[in-house]
């Protein structure tokens, strides 16, 4: 059955929240579409190289964190 997992943006100064979420239907499902996300950020330049360290936090629908993935 497919769980909502939400894919927050963070660095040390900034915390962009994912209200709407994703399903999948495991947390390796959503680690695929987050990884894909990501490449699809640095490729159109929405994350241009920046002193700023970001990572992509995965959460499920209760907001626990599940994992997080270097941007």
């Amino acid at each position: 059955m497919p769980q909502r997992f939400r894919f927050d943006l963070e660095s040390s100064h900034i915390a962009i929240r994912d209200e709407a979420g994703v399903e999948a239907d495991s947390l390796d499902q959503a680690i695929e579409q987050a990884e894909a996300g990501i490449e699809e950020m640095r490729a159109s330049g929405e994350m241009p190289p920046s002193s700023e360290t970001w990572e992509l936090v995965i959460r499920d629908e209760d907001g626990v964190e599940l994992k997080r993935l270097p941007v």
